[in-house]
């Protein structure tokens, strides 16, 4: 597909008009680089279960990090003002081996709420407050 686009955008190109072929050379680029931002967001996934964090990232590679939840130090919330305003935060994990790869989690929604689920798995509870079942 991108190199029908590109064959378009050629022949338009040689159409007389080159202010015409460089905006659409211009536009398709951007529309290509925020296309990979798009995708390179979806594709970074952080998973809390009661052992363990996950993170897997990564669009054409995949990046995984794992840390387990009782080497969790600390968690600092830190929330830009567009962030409260759109509902998203990032946060800060402390380890005790510092694994580079959870140090920060950017864009996480509800960050206080993502942070009271950590607090509970830590506690021995399920994310949701409940006694965890043996």
């Amino acid at each position: 597909i991108l190199f029908a686009v590109l064959l378009f955008l050629f022949f338009l190109s040689q159409s007389g008009s080159d202010a015409l072929g460089i905006v659409s050379v211009l536009c398709l680029a951007i529309a290509l680089h925020g296309g990979y931002r798009c995708l390179k967001e979806s594709r970074d996934v952080f998973v809390l279960t009661v052992e363990r964090v996950f993170r897997v990232s990564g669009v054409f590679a995949q990046q995984k990090a794992t840390a387990p939840v009782a080497r969790l130090l600390d968690i600092t919330v830190d929330k830009p003002f567009m962030g409260r305003l759109l509902g998203y935060g990032h946060l800060i994990l402390e380890t005790a081996a510092q694994e580079q790869g959870l140090r920060v989690l950017r864009f996480v929604p509800r960050p206080d709420q993502v942070n009271g689920w950590i607090d509970n798995v830590r506690a021995g509870l399920t994310p949701f407050g409940n006694p965890r079942q043996p």
